[in-house]
């Protein structure tokens, strides 16, 4: 039965993940609320042990600060008593009168014990057994009980939080040190060193810019070629081909071409040389 009403729980919870439309809940405005709710259950004095479980539950849920699972067990604790005390009283025909077979619950854990209390009304007029009277008795109440809370909770959620008094306002006001000339002063020396940390952050962007647009030279783009080379991002033949190329344009009093020597990075492996072209070298004999 436990694990029946775990996996029950678990559906609840993830249909109200699914279908809900708001944040979550400010449960601190429903302190108030169980508070009262508490203080009823002092009042009460009983041996059953369900309703001894309830009321240490929701006591301990109240420490936590999880006042909305506080309010429900406050709930059955309070269901569970009443009808221990009206059952006390009343006599089996009148319980059975009292008892109704439907009802318009907007707690869906009110409408389940509500179903749970026909069943146990079905189960009494098939067996003649009062207990289950006595029980269908119960958990209408609790439906009851589960229901009044829902729309208590409502009603404190929906509250507004108590403004926070504002604190008294200051007013300050500011007097200027010293004479009005050496402050104008101070104040003419500051604009005149931003302006000038301004025009030398532009040249220094200016020259910077300059310098990154000016094209490269031969010599420099043969020095990139080498980068270019060891980094493998171009093969040897393009190297050669591009080398030779800025070689030629240089011009003779920068560079000497012929001081100049290949750059290669390693040797190309000779190509395998088949043997039928062994025959075709070899001197012929006469």
């Amino acid at each position: 039965s436990a694990k029946g009403w775990l996996e029950a729980v678990e559906k609840l919870n993830k249909a109200a993940r699914e279908k809900s439309g708001g944040g979550k809940l400010d449960e601190k405005k429903l302190k108030q609320y169980v508070a009262k709710l508490l203080a009823e259950l002092d009042e009460v004095s009983s041996d059953d042990e369900e309703v001894k479980f309830h009321i240490s539950a929701a006591k301990e849920a109240f420490k936590r600060g999880d006042y909305l699972a506080s309010s429900y067990d406050a709930s059955f604790a309070i269901a569970y008593n009443s009808a221990l005390d009206q059952t006390k009283d009343e006599s089996i025909d009148e319980i059975q009168k009292s008892l109704v077979n439907e009802t318009n619950s907007k707690s869906v854990w009110a409408q389940l014990y509500f179903i749970h209390s026909i069943y146990s009304m079905a189960e009494g007029n098939r067996s003649d057994d009062t207990d289950f009277y006595l029980n269908a008795f119960k958990l209408q109440l609790l439906s009851n009980s589960l229901n009044t809370n829902l729309e208590e909770t409502k009603l404190e959620l929906a509250k507004s939080v108590p403004p926070v008094e504002e604190a008294p306002r200051i007013e300050v006001s500011i007097s200027p040190i010293g004479k009005p000339e050496a402050n104008k002063l101070l104040i003419l020396m500051g604009i005149i060193t931003v302006a000038a940390v301004l025009v030398a952050a532009v040249a220094l962007i200016v020259v910077i810019a300059r310098q990154r647009s000016k094209p490269l030279g031969f010599k420099e783009k043969l020095d990139r070629l080498d980068e270019l080379l060891l980094e493998g991002k171009i093969s040897e033949k393009t190297y050669e081909r591009l080398a030779e190329k800025y070689s030629r344009e240089l011009r003779p009093e920068t560079i000497e071409l012929k001081e100049r020597e290949p750059r290669k990075t390693a040797k190309k492996a000779p190509k395998n040389i088949s043997p039928k072209a062994d025959l075709l070298k070899a001197p012929r004999k006469p």
